[in-house]
């Protein structure tokens, strides 16, 4: 997620892994065999049942005398299908499959991780002895999980076999399973067990097929790649020119081109919908409509992680995450109730005390400015005007009694036409947009920001702070205290500007219009609605 205290926290490892056993058996056992059988491909959807394997190679996941899991192995043609069934949490782990070539001392790695975004539902890596391990492409897999949320879950996973080099002969590969506690990074459970050890450790399986390794061809009845996973591997990737997925999205290699947001927020929720069960899609939705502005569509889709997954709705990581989005969107007495009533959950993450206290005193100081808002409303005589955007129309009352400089210059400037042709030409996801900018109106990208009307004024703090929808007048770009023409509308709170910049006005319509505006929309045309019967002449620096 992003900015400021806003993060994917990392989730605590469950307490049943916390409790695994600290001692293990002592025993040289025999180096174990795992006979790989061929048969029809499983149905990969979602549901790892022993009836649907039937014929399969099984295994279990254990440490100790403790098991946390059982797995079947099966191929089918060109493909090896793994299906593993547990009752632990999925919080807070994943799974390290390996497959090794005893004669190249090729290694190939596997991991899934059912719950844990940012880090990718399924990943491969290939290492050769002495090079650093490659990214393999696992677009070509098919991954499905069927989750119970804390009372376990199921997957199932399809492997080419050409992705693991494992050719159409009988020689034998290297094969182990381990379940990792993501936060710290340890195995806790394994296949095969390497008993001789404190801590759960596999020794590679001998993976044996009966019979030859498939037929040169796949399955025909093998399902098509999976398109949720390609675009969950699309979203991994960085480009030279910055992130798949930049925080200010829209800004890309230094040109002025809108970020596919409203694609990726399509293809998102489609594939959301076909795969319920790949809730890092959801999480990805999570971000691309911060990304774009959307903070109540972003705390929509956050919801629905609770009806797919009942449990996420008291995950510190969950509460944390819809408590930012409520303060952003100025709920804070619902984000305050909501922390109140999972306290017993929250009570020792240190980041949930700060935000607690961020929101009350926000709440506080929203207090004190609906009483200020409330006397101006009764006098009705604030002035106004509207800029019509490319996306629609946004009507701002100024604050004159409190900024009497400032929106004396934004009201010139408004009447003298300065802003007509202006672009927003920044646009931070959840944060702020900024437009008003001569420079912007150019073809160098390179200039935004650093442009003025010819002249600055002096900057006006005052008790007026950066609640949404506030609009403030900015610096230009690495510039304190240089107010022009330049200004902000706030998506959320923003307190690195407050008792420093002019809080100029506050947005009294068109709400919907501010958040649906990306990098370089237009302000077609700007007027003054309103304004009191005297000059609006600024006094210049």
């Amino acid at each position: 997620m992003r900015h400021r205290a806003r993060a994917w926290i990392a989730s605590p490892v469950l307490a049943l892994l916390a409790a695994l056993p600290a001692a293990a058996q002592e025993a040289g056992a025999a180096e174990p065999r795992l006979a790989v059988p061929a048969g029809p491909a499983p149905a990969i959807d979602g549901t790892a049942g022993e009836a649907e394997w039937e014929g399969a190679a099984s295994f279990e996941v254990s440490r100790g005398a403790d098991v946390y899991g059982r797995g079947w192995i099966r191929r089918a043609g060109r493909e090896l299908y793994l299906g593993f069934d547990t009752k632990i949490s999925p919080w807070g782990i994943g799974f390290r499959v390996t497959f090794a070539d005893p004669v190249s001392r090729r290694e190939t790695l596997v991991l899934v991780t059912p719950l844990n975004p940012p880090r990718p539902p399924l990943a491969a890596f290939r290492t050769l002895v002495d090079r650093d391990p490659e990214r393999l492409p696992v677009t070509a897999c098919d991954l499905r999980f069927s989750l119970a949320g804390r009372e376990g879950f199921s997957f199932e996973l399809r492997i080419p076999l050409d992705l693991l080099e494992i050719g159409p002969t009988e020689k034998e590969y290297r094969f182990s399973l381990e379940i990792w506690a993501l936060g710290d990074e340890r195995a806790v459970a394994a296949y095969p067990q390497d008993e001789r050890t404190v801590t759960a450790q596999a020794r590679p399986a001998v993976l044996v097929s009966e019979g030859a390794w498939g037929a040169a061809e796949a399955s025909a009845a093998a399902p098509p790649p999976n398109e949720a996973l390609a675009l969950l591997a699309e979203i991994e990737t960085e480009p030279e020119d910055g992130p798949f997925f930049p925080r200010d999205a829209g800004w890309l290699g230094g040109k002025r081109k809108d970020a596919p947001l409203a694609d990726l927020e399509a293809r998102a929720v489609r594939l959301a919908a076909a795969c319920p069960d790949l809730i890092p899609l959801r999480t990805f939705l999570v971000q691309v409509r911060i990304a774009r502005n959307d903070l109540p569509g972003a705390l929509e889709a956050l919801d629905e992680l609770g009806d797919y997954l009942p449990p996420l709705a008291k995950t510190p990581r969950h509460l944390l995450i819809r408590t930012q989005l409520l303060r952003d969107l100025g709920r804070y007495d619902e984000a305050l109730a909501m922390l109140a009533e999972h306290a017993d959950e929250l009570k020792d993450d240190p980041m949930v005390r700060r935000e607690r206290s961020d929101v009350e005193g926000w709440r506080e100081a929203w207090r004190t400015e609906q009483r200020i808002r409330k006397a101006e409303a009764e006098r009705d005589d604030l002035p106004k005007v509207r800029l019509e955007t490319s996306k629609g129309a946004i009507e701002i009352e100024l604050f004159e009694d409190d900024a009497p400089n400032g929106v004396a210059n934004f009201v010139s400037l408004v009447e003298s036409g300065f802003y007509d042709g202006t672009r927003f030409h920044w646009v931070s996801g959840g944060d702020h947009v900024v437009g008003g900018d001569p420079n912007s109106k150019d073809d160098d990208t390179h200039n935004d920001g650093y442009g003025d009307p010819g002249y600055m004024i002096e900057s006006e703090p005052g008790r007026r702070i950066s609640f949404p929808m506030t609009v403030a007048l900015a610096d230009k770009r690495r510039e304190r205290r240089t107010e022009g023409s330049a200004f902000s509308i706030f998506l959320s709170p923003f307190p690195m500007g407050d008792g420093v910049n002019t809080i100029l006005g506050r947005v009294a319509a068109g709400e919907d219009v501010v958040r649906r505006l990306e990098h370089y929309d237009t302000i077609e045309s700007a007027k003054v609605l309103r304004k009191r019967p005297h000059p609006y002449v600024p006094v210049k620096r």
